[in-house]
């Protein structure tokens, strides 16, 4: 065999390796890149289960320490978790890598946005602490807004105009929610929350409780109100 055919054939060994071997990191990335989407796949079922199985959700914990911490999945894995574990600060902190100035990231943003609410509503040293955290939550709720454009995007802004309170983002998210989502469950939440009169009916609300699993917060106290008003009537 002459020289240059020599170093033509180790040529061709050389690419048929070379070729060989990135076809088979391409398929362990890629069976690693689907047992983590199902893994986020699980978290997120684990965490909306009603009632929560705590058991699963430490099972699942335990799957999202062993997967690789460089995946920006795990931080959103780690942060539903502990939404679901009602730990809003735990979350919000699991979170924050994922959803720093400019992030696209839209289900951690979403994801933050209900943490951060969640904290201010239910922890906070002090009042002023608990506007911040409000605060971050609206900001974090209007980036996914933009990016999500969806009724529960919209939903979730208003909610933060309301536990501000903001009149004026409030306002906004509902015009946005009556106009863009008319016949959505959310914006006929917000709009019939909206009525202030204390002698409306109840049937309403009571119709969209039902409707919601659960309901938001705004929703349930609004009932309450019309429930204890009716009962000093009677």
């Amino acid at each position: 065999m002459k020289a240059n055919q020599v170093v033509v054939l180790l040529g061709s060994l050389v690419v048929l390796g070379v070729g060989a071997y990135l076809f088979q990191v391409s398929r362990q990335r890629a069976a690693v890149d689907a047992q983590m989407a199902q893994l986020v796949s699980d978290v997120e079922a684990a965490a909306a289960a009603r009632p929560l199985d705590t058991t699963e959700l430490s099972r699942l914990w335990k799957k999202v320490e062993a997967a690789d911490a460089t995946d920006p999945r795990v931080a959103l894995c780690f942060g539903k978790i502990e939404l679901a574990r009602g730990r809003w600060e735990r979350a919000a902190n699991a979170l924050e890598p994922r959803i720093g100035i400019g992030s696209d990231d839209l289900p951690a943003l979403r994801a933050g946005a209900e943490a951060y609410m969640m904290w201010a509503a239910r922890g906070g040293k002090d009042a002023g602490d608990r506007a911040v955290l409000a605060r971050r939550a609206l900001q974090l709720a209007e980036s996914a807004f933009q990016l999500g454009g969806t009724a529960e995007d919209a939903f979730a802004c208003w909610q933060c105009g309301v536990r501000l309170p903001d009149e004026a983002v409030r306002k906004r998210y509902l015009d946005v929610l009556q106009e863009r989502f008319a016949d959505s469950l959310q914006a006929r939440t917000a709009s019939t929350l909206a009525k202030t009169e204390l002698d409306q009916p109840l049937r309403p609300l009571q119709d969209l409780v039902r409707e919601w699993n659960p309901p938001p917060v705004e929703l349930s106290l609004g009932l309450a109100v019309l429930e204890l008003q009716n009962q000093e009537i009677e």
